[in-house]
């Protein structure tokens, strides 16, 4: 072999846009919050390899194509898209009783048509007890909170195209002659759909001594379904 040629090109581009719209407002002792938006992104990563070899000397390569052996291009391509529609709304009453709320609804270019979208809500409600008036003579707690919440979430993390069957170029020989052909590399799954995961939680937040000492206290139980990796 006389001489080896090689060229490689990547271009990589991204974009995104968030899109929100807030909302914030008491009623004497009532405080609502509330949020919507929209998001969307794209990602895309193209890259291009090609080479040849047997020259007639080192000296000899004018062209990366010029060898007498040229091979397969190598050609990626990776592209994904994203798109989630979002709300959240905060209550509390004199920060005493809390409650929020969200929900997400988010669709993924990583999946096929039937289980492009997801959907993720999520709920938690707060009890501030040391703002009762039972607990008005307790000086040394400053604050005691209970806490407990439920949520979704989702991740769509598979390998690029995975759903889809994908081919590799290949280099055979038949004859005496070298041939570029293509091989399959992975079998189609339309099934595959988001990996989801699911939490509850209930928790105690206290704070002693002017606030000196802070204790923390959780228990949670959490579980994903349709594992991607």
């Amino acid at each position: 072999m006389d001489g080896l040629a090689a060229e490689s090109h990547d271009e990589y581009n991204y974009w995104v846009t968030e899109n929100t719209l807030n909302y914030n407002q008491n009623f004497g002792d009532h405080s609502l919050s509330l949020l919507g938006g929209f998001i969307a992104s794209r990602e895309s990563d193209r890259g291009l390899r090609v080479s040849s070899n047997g020259f007639g000397s080192s000296t000899a390569i004018t062209t990366v194509t010029g060898g007498t052996v040229q091979s397969v291009p190598q050609i990626s391509i990776y592209e994904k898209s994203h798109a989630a529609f979002i709300g959240r709304l905060n209550y509390s009453y004199k920060d005493k009783y809390l409650l929020t709320s969200n929900f997400r609804a988010d669709g993924s270019g990583q999946f096929s048509e039937a289980n492009r979208w997801g959907y993720f809500p999520s709920f938690s409600a707060g009890w501030r007890i040391s703002k009762e008036r039972f607990f008005e003579n307790v000086e040394a707690i400053n604050d005691l909170k209970l806490r407990a919440g439920w949520g979704l979430v989702g991740n769509d993390r598979a390998n690029p195209y995975a759903w889809y069957g994908l081919v590799d170029p290949a280099l055979y020989i038949t004859g005496g002659s070298i041939i570029n052909a293509y091989v399959p590399s992975t079998l189609e799954n339309s099934a595959l759909k988001w990996e989801k995961t699911g939490q509850f939680n209930i928790g105690l937040d206290v704070a002693l001594l002017d606030s000196r000492i802070t204790i923390n206290t959780d228990y949670y139980n959490k579980k994903t379904s349709d594992l991607l990796l």
